[in-house]
């Protein structure tokens, strides 16, 4: 009797967690975002040449959803990689779907104690705000 009684309450259970979603299960669509690197150059300090990093990064959302979020590049600075997450005065917080934004980047900088001797762009992402 005991060993039915269980048996029961196990297909019970069973019964009830392979049940059919409730409509207010809902399945959110995957966001994408590709982007293409469109101008990228880096001046090392020479002389009284200022350093110069230049970018523009065009973020693509082939998706029906609009998007807001943050850009992330990662670069390599001699040997050294990093990223950095734009949040501060963007261009591209938003992006329509079916669309793209361009990011861009272009900085000056003089100071020979952190002058950097080569730097490579290596990948963009778009962090997609909750």
């Amino acid at each position: 009797m005991k060993k039915n009684t269980l048996l029961l309450v196990f297909t019970f259970l069973l019964f009830i967690n392979c049940s059919e979603s409730s409509d207010t299960d809902t399945i959110d669509e995957v966001v994408s975002i590709s982007y293409e690197l469109l101008e990228f150059e880096f001046t090392p300090q020479i002389g009284t040449q200022e350093d110069r990093l230049k970018y523009k990064v065009k973020f693509i959302n082939n998706s029906n959803s609009n998007v807001q979020g943050f850009p992330k590049i990662t670069l390599n600075s001699d040997g050294i990689e990093y990223s950095e997450v734009i949040t501060e005065n963007i261009q591209c917080s938003s992006i329509p779907a079916k669309s793209f934004c361009i990011y861009s980047f272009d900085k000056t900088d003089n100071n020979p104690q952190i002058s950097a001797i080569n730097v490579k762009f290596i990948k963009a992402e778009y962090l997609i705000r909750n």
